[in-house]
């Protein structure tokens, strides 16, 4: 319980730090499309062209292939959303950070199911049907948001 009183409003409360930054809406934005999108395409890729197991003993679905792809998927919803304009940073940081994002997400999604997993828990409610719950849907945001706080501000002071 005490991880749930600190780990989700520490994480949280980097959305309103990345919020408060020039072009903060848009890198919300980013944050959600980045890794929810590339959430979509770890699940197809891997459904596609998985074999080898990531971390059959905390997500047995997930495979190394799907992460691949989850990656490459957040890189293309970055050079997307840098055609845009949206965000003033160059391309090739836009690009960074977004597949860095996915990265940091997918580690974030692996924590929390070994956090459900060591509770004996299948899913983390059943607020949105077929994705197991909030914090199912919420995991590699809350995770990302952070390290793109960070890398945006050692990038640009």
């Amino acid at each position: 319980m005490l991880l749930f009183t600190v780990y989700l409003p520490l994480l949280l409360s980097h959305l309103l730090l990345v919020w408060d930054l020039p072009d903060g809406r848009s890198l919300v934005a980013m944050v959600f499309l980045v890794t929810w999108g590339g959430d979509a395409f770890s699940f197809y890729t891997g459904k596609a062209w998985g074999r080898h197991k990531l971390a059959p003993n905390i997500s047995p679905n997930k495979t190394i292939e799907g992460s691949v792809g989850g990656v490459i998927g957040a890189g293309i919803f970055s050079l997307l959303l840098a055609a845009t304009g949206l965000v003033s940073l160059p391309w090739l940081v836009i690009l960074g950070l977004g597949m860095v994002a996915n990265v940091v997400g997918q580690l974030g999604d692996l924590f929390e199911s070994s956090l459900k997993r060591s509770a004996g828990l299948k899913d983390s409610g059943m607020i949105i049907p077929g994705h197991g719950g909030l914090l199912d849907r919420l995991d590699s945001v809350l995770f990302a948001v952070p390290v793109i706080y960070y890398c945006i501000w050692l990038v640009a002071g």
